[in-house]
């Protein structure tokens, strides 16, 4: 599992790549994008992979996914749907947005335009909508991170030869040795800077 997928994936990755000096505690706060890993929706982020594990039948496989199609789906046709709202035209979906807003407000409201699918797919539908920025930009980082993965790291690299690098960067890489770019950007110490200096490096030689 990789850190965006969950904390299990975080702890798992923190214990092999660094030198952990005291008791190691799963802290929210060493995931970096803890917004992707809320609690509401751990059935659809773990599912898949459980049943790609054969841990799940393909009846709860198919549940999920049809619990996700339905929350996409339903998004997509509360932005379509208007209503005008303190003189202003506004879609259904933008409405659900406000923080004085909750779906089951806009539900009691607008019962026959705002289906109710359950306290479970109807907070994941208001979650999605009103975090929707959030999950965005988080969503962006994992893949930008991602992209960084592949990007290997011979074993004999000699981080004394890369110009720019800082100091403390160019030791804790020594010390740690990662894998690939991926694992070197999550080590404290080493700045998005270094990972630029470092990434140049490694395609020039």
């Amino acid at each position: 599992m990789k850190r965006s997928d969950s904390y299990i994936g975080v702890m798992i990755d923190d214990l092999i790549r660094f030198d952990l000096t005291e008791p190691y505690r799963m802290f929210t706060s060493r995931a970096e994008h803890r917004l992707l890993l809320r609690q509401d929706n751990a059935d659809l982020r773990l599912r898949p992979m459980a049943y790609e594990l054969g841990l799940i039948t393909s009846e709860q496989h198919e549940r999920v996914l049809n619990k996700l199609q339905t929350i996409e789906s339903e998004i997509a046709r509360l932005s379509k749907l208007f209503k005008t709202i303190d003189g202003k035209s506004t879609n259904l979906a933008q409405l659900i947005c406000r923080p004085e807003w909750t779906y089951e407000e806009a539900l009691k409201a607008y019962p026959e335009q705002i289906s109710d699918f359950g306290s479970d797919v109807n907070t994941q539908i208001e979650m999605q909508l009103k975090y929707a920025g959030y999950i965005e930009r988080q969503q962006k980082e994992v893949a930008k991170m991602e992209h960084l993965d592949p990007i290997r790291i011979p074993k004999d690299f000699d981080y004394s030869k890369v110009i720019g690098l800082r100091s403390e960067a160019r030791q804790k890489l020594a010390r740690f040795t990662p894998e690939n770019l991926g694992q070197a950007s999550r080590i404290a110490g080493v700045s998005p800077a270094d990972i630029s200096i470092l990434l140049i490096a490694l395609r020039k030689g």
